[in-house]
């Protein structure tokens, strides 16, 4: 049963990392942008490549946690980091889809935000979560 609740949560995780779990609620975007406030978040994003640099860091993070979850799927602290990290992914979906939609329309941006989730996809199919 825990198995299945994790791979839930993961499920629920990667559709907000691709665009699936995006909203245009206001409320929802200013919660967000708490949420990204933690970390290396908190220093100000100033572009496009700055934007994917810090996303590409949060996806490997967020890879090497997952993978340690799943050799210890019962560690407490690791599951309320999961959970966490979960929460993130949805405010960064958001911050890619409003407050850098110019990045989203250039090509150039959107085939790099497209190769770091193709290499966290890749990642989950070597853990056993497709």
């Amino acid at each position: 049963m825990k198995k299945l609740n994790f791979v839930f949560l993961l499920l629920i995780s990667i559709l907000y990392a691709c665009g699936s779990g995006q909203t245009n609620n206001k409320s929802d975007a200013s919660s967000d942008q708490e949420v990204l406030k933690s970390d290396e978040s908190k220093k100000k994003i100033v572009d496009c490549d700055d934007f994917l640099d810090r996303y590409e860091k949060w996806i490997d993070d967020y890879l090497v946690l997952m993978e340690k979850y799943l050799k210890n799927p019962t560690d407490a602290e690791l599951g309320k980091e999961f959970m966490k990290t979960a929460q993130e992914a949805s405010a960064w979906t958001q911050q890619w889809t409003s407050n850098f939609y110019a990045c989203v329309t250039q090509e150039k941006y959107q085939k790099r935000f497209d190769k770091i989730s193709d290499k966290a996809n890749k990642k989950m199919k070597e853990l056993g979560l497709e």
